[in-house]
């Protein structure tokens, strides 16, 4: 059982290692472990599957404000935490960023501002046996300061996702809350 969202890609690479040495791994399927690692595959994913709540999502900020979108969020397409993200108010100013983190493969994502939530959950076979919502505060893209604010609105998405997704075990959520609408970060 990881409790570090970095290792899961590792884990799954090597799940039959552990197989063969009679070791239950408490980790989701590969399909779900590639959803939580690389947010254009979840973006894409969740607008497939007709899941709401993703962030509108582009190849450069050109593009975003060409859709009448006039801030956006920079960050790398795969990997965990907030380093490397960066919100700009000018398509160039965020184009150049994006370019000078080419090599991390970047996104562009519409703004979404409100309040940030990481719900901790526990769930097996599509059920969320627990979620703690929680309204946190970034220092150096880690959760610095949290306080726990069980908004129904925030449960109810996030339980949804769970039933679609279907993580195994523990699974976390960083969502934005914005005019009553939770997005998947």
């Amino acid at each position: 059982l990881s409790g570090f969202d970095a290792e899961l890609p590792i884990l799954d690479r090597h799940r039959e290692k552990f197989t063969a040495e009679n070791i239950t791994l408490v980790l989701s399927s590969s399909h779900v472990v590639n959803l939580s690692d690389n947010k254009l595959f979840l973006v894409n994913y969740m607008e497939q599957e007709g899941i709401q709540g993703y962030i509108p999502t582009y190849s450069t900020a050109e593009d975003a404000a060409l859709d009448y979108i006039y801030k956006f969020v920079v960050k790398p397409m795969a990997g965990c935490r907030s380093q490397g993200v960066a919100v700009f108010d000018k398509a160039s100013e965020a184009d150049h960023y994006r370019e000078s983190i080419s090599e991390k493969n970047p996104i562009v994502q519409k703004y979404i501002g409100g309040t940030e939530y990481t719900c901790g959950t526990v769930s097996f076979n599509g059920n969320a046996l627990g979620i703690i919502a929680m309204v946190r505060e970034l220092r150096n893209g880690d959760t610095f300061r949290c306080k726990v604010d069980q908004n129904p609105i925030v449960l109810k998405f996030v339980s949804d996702l769970i039933s679609k997704i279907r993580p195994f075990g523990p699974c976390n959520f960083q969502l934005k809350f914005e005019n009553n609408k939770p997005y998947i970060l």
